[in-house]
């Protein structure tokens, strides 16, 4: 591998993006400390830890918040705590969270959701690039951690949205000084930003067993600490 994940800016990336779900979650987790039962409304914290993250304009961070197991808050079974930029201000998510509802989202069925509640993942888990049609509409990385309740059990998910338009704008230029074809791809091997204008965001790298290199420590192959994705060396351009 010509460069290593921290040289292309990958591993500060994805460690800021675990210290941004880790502020999210500590305010969660200390309002479910605070109050029994919590509310809505005991999330007050959580709006103002999401907007510090965002800042006065969208750079990296799309979007971010808590997103509840069902039942864990008294007045609102199911609910996404989550703000986001839409038309150039930060504005709450709207969504239906009334299970008989037409348009009622069942998140739990999510991997952004499902990834932290079953597995062993302190630092979270990277889910994408996928397609978000209910914040970004866009190419999204969403970095997800758990988040627990005082006595432990599982109470939903703090998170960010980042475009994958946004990762490609902070990383691409460090990728390219190598003059090498490189891939950012996904455990599946899907691409999320490379060097070649022949394998777009979204793309599954053909003709190479990513799981499988992964698994025999390929040199081709470099894990990106602390998530699921890895730089993946395909020669000379």
């Amino acid at each position: 591998m010509t460069v290593p994940p921290d040289a292309s800016g990958l591993t500060d990336l994805v460690e800021g993006m675990r210290v941004a779900t880790g502020r999210i979650a500590a305010a969660v987790e200390a309002a479910l400390a605070a109050h029994d039962p919590t509310r809505r409304g005991d999330l007050d914290k959580v709006e103002a830890v999401v907007r510090d993250l965002l800042g006065d304009r969208e750079v990296l961070v799309h979007g971010g918040g808590f997103v509840s197991a069902p039942g864990v808050l008294a007045d609102a079974p199911w609910w996404l705590e989550w703000f986001a930029w839409d038309s150039g201000s930060v504005q709450r998510l709207v969504s239906e969270t009334d299970p008989a509802g037409a348009h009622f989202f069942d998140y739990t069925l999510m991997p952004w959701y499902a990834g932290p509640r079953d597995r062993e993942a302190p630092d979270g888990v990277v889910t994408g690039p996928y397609v978000d049609y209910l914040c970004t509409d866009d190419y999204t990385l969403t970095f997800t951690r758990a988040v627990r309740r005082p006595d432990g059990s599982f109470a939903g998910v703090a998170g960010v949205d980042v475009r994958v338009s946004a990762v490609e704008h902070h990383v691409l230029a460090g990728l390219r000084a190598t003059g090498r074809v490189l891939a950012l791809v996904n455990e599946a091997g899907r691409v999320v930003v490379s060097t070649s204008a022949a394998l777009l965001s979204g793309d599954l790298v053909d003709d190479v067993d990513v799981p499988g290199l992964l698994a025999a420590s390929d040199p081709r192959l470099v894990p990106v600490a602390g998530s699921e994705l890895a730089l993946l060396d395909l020669g000379e351009r």
